[in-house]
């Protein structure tokens, strides 16, 4: 069988509704064609030039033609024929190739079968929907059958929207990203308010201050809470250390010099108040070489700070018994043997970073200076009110 263009026809020009456009027979001399007019009464659908092709209403391309269907085709005398034509007409349809753009009406509707709808519903908004059913959509890493694949899934099932990963067979479960673009952080809504969010830096925080609770009351709470940095807040009811406010040296601290240099009496603070208390046993070998230490060797930024410190037991002369900055040593001028130093103070840091003790002798001549191993600082919470 030949199909041929009508001699009469221009292709991919407009064409008359009654003209000769289709050669249904192997006589190289046709007499029976298909017209436009009837491709249109057979596909219900208005036909333009195929290289801007326009369809209105629900298209339909049906997997097999039934011969009875080329009936449509009044002007074929012979069944055969006609079907034949039907056939001829449908095939490009079953894998069609356009090139450039495939334009659709505004009220058109993409269907498969009976229950994969796409629906254009309003500008810029495209539907995937089948009356009262749940839809699925799903795009796939790896597909072999079946039986054997990787893929992620959009659904609404049992009336529970679910976006999900899944595998099958030789398919292997894969990792769920969400990601924001660069700059911007994550938002989780309900009710149409914004109720937790991730910072660009990582950072878990509430959509509103002081509005939002993780576990209730009532036995559904977390189990437990696994925390590496310093502090834990619990406002202005408690403030709880994870990791204890205090610290202490675990060996002796010597220093057989004039110049301050940093102990491990040393602890990161964030922002906030905290009162500051403390033990020192100190010792020289020379006790007029006598003790001094400040609070200097950290990285902390404060804005109010006071330290004073007292004689606790031991023989020893004070010479500077209080400071108001951080890098004003306070001293005893003379220590004879072991003796204790008791520290009280207060310091508010305004820029997060670490208060670390520094030691030294006052002057130095022949001896050396020792802070005991047990000595310790202790930095607690305060709330300023």
């Amino acid at each position: 069988m030949t199909y041929r263009i009508g001699a009469n026809s221009v292709a991919g020009g407009a064409v008359a509704g009654t003209e000769k456009l289709l050669s249904l027979t192997a006589d190289p001399n046709p007499d029976q064609y298909v017209t436009p007019n009837q491709l249109q009464t057979y596909f219900a659908v208005t036909f333009s030039p195929l290289a801007s092709p326009t369809f209105t209403g629900i298209v339909t391309v049906p997997d097999a033609v039934n011969p009875t269907d080329a009936a449509q085709f009044s002007d074929v005398t012979d069944e055969q024929t006609r079907a034949q034509a039907a056939e001829a007409l449908l095939a490009p349809l079953a894998s069609p190739s356009f090139t450039g753009v495939v334009g659709l009406a505004i009220a058109t509707t993409i269907r498969w079968g009976s229950d994969i709808t796409l629906v254009r519903e309003a500008a810029d908004i495209l539907a995937q929907r089948d009356g009262v059913n749940g839809q699925v959509l799903r795009v796939y890493n790896t597909f072999t059958d079946s039986s054997n694949y990787e893929r992620a899934s959009i659904s609404w099932l049992a009336n529970t929207f679910s976006l999900k990963t899944e595998a099958a067979g030789t398919g292997s479960s894969r990792t769920l990203q969400i990601q924001a673009g660069s700059g911007s952080p994550i938002y989780f809504l309900t009710n149409g308010g914004i109720r937790w969010a991730i910072d660009i830096s990582g950072n878990l925080f509430p959509g509103s201050g002081n509005a939002y609770d993780i576990g209730t009351s009532n036995g559904t709470a977390p189990r437990n809470l696994w925390l590496s940095g310093t502090f834990l807040d619990l406002g202005s009811t408690a403030f709880v250390r994870a990791n204890p406010s205090e610290t202490a040296l675990a060996a002796n601290f010597t220093n057989a010099t004039a110049t301050l240099n940093s102990t491990n009496l040393s602890r990161t603070l964030p922002v906030g108040s905290y009162r500051v208390t403390g033990e020192l046993q100190v010792s020289n070998s020379t006790a007029s070489d006598g003790v001094a230490f400040d609070f200097n060797g950290g990285t902390a930024t404060v804005s109010t700070f006071f330290m004073a410190v007292t004689g606790s037991a031991g023989t020893l002369s004070l010479g500077t018994t209080s400071s108001t900055s951080l890098s004003t040593a306070l001293t005893a001028t003379s220590v004879t043997g072991t003796d204790y130093l008791e520290i009280n103070g207060y310091v508010t840091v305004t820029g997060q970073g670490t208060i670390t003790m520094r030691g030294a002798e006052v002057v130095h001549t022949t001896g050396t200076v020792t802070f005991g191993a047990g000595s310790w600082l202790a930095f607690t919470p305060t709330n300023n009110l």
